[in-house]
């Protein structure tokens, strides 16, 4: 459980971000925690994709409790708003793992049968956000997750084939 001192810097530090986004016209909302969300969480309305299913970026500060003192890890974090079969859970992981090896920041992975994307951003804990390099950020993630995200997707539904993965890797 995190204490009130925390969960209020927190909820002041994700606010800023938050205010950040609305002033780049990006909507957002601060939630507290509660049995969902453990940790207070800024939720990032995305773009939503073709198919008019919106995706959310939902960002919080990791509650290390006293372990790390100089830094804190700020995770980013989108739920892909499709399943991946069991059946094809292998070939996935393969596009993901080729993936991952040529993107920057951020990560794809399976959880279950949920894909996901995240990046875990590590800044000095007497800081806080900064306007220009935050908004950038969040620019990069939701194109890293809608535009692989989408690529994934095809894969399952066989649009493409997965060797059409190094086309797609140029194209970034």
């Amino acid at each position: 459980m995190i204490d009130e001192l925390t969960h209020a810097e927190h909820a002041s530090q994700l606010g800023l971000l938050g205010a950040y986004l609305k002033a780049g016209d990006i909507n957002s909302e601060l939630i507290d925690p509660g049995p969902e969300l453990p940790v207070t969480t800024l939720m990032i309305s995305l773009a939503a994709d073709d198919e008019g299913r919106e995706r959310t970026l939902a960002v919080s500060i990791m509650p290390l409790g006293d372990d790390l003192e100089s830094l804190q890890l700020v995770q980013f974090y989108v739920q892909m708003p499709f399943v991946v079969a069991k059946d094809d859970r292998a070939m996935i992981e393969r596009a993901t793992a080729t993936v991952n090896g040529a993107l920057a920041i951020g990560n794809f992975g399976v959880h279950s049968n949920q894909l996901f994307f995240r990046h875990v951003h590590a800044m000095p804990s007497d800081q806080t956000f900064e306007e220009a390099s935050s908004v950038e950020l969040v620019g990069i993630l939701a194109f890293h997750q809608e535009h692989f995200g989408d690529y994934f997707e095809g894969l399952l539904n066989d649009d493409f084939p997965l060797s059409s993965l190094a086309s797609v890797l140029a194209e970034t």
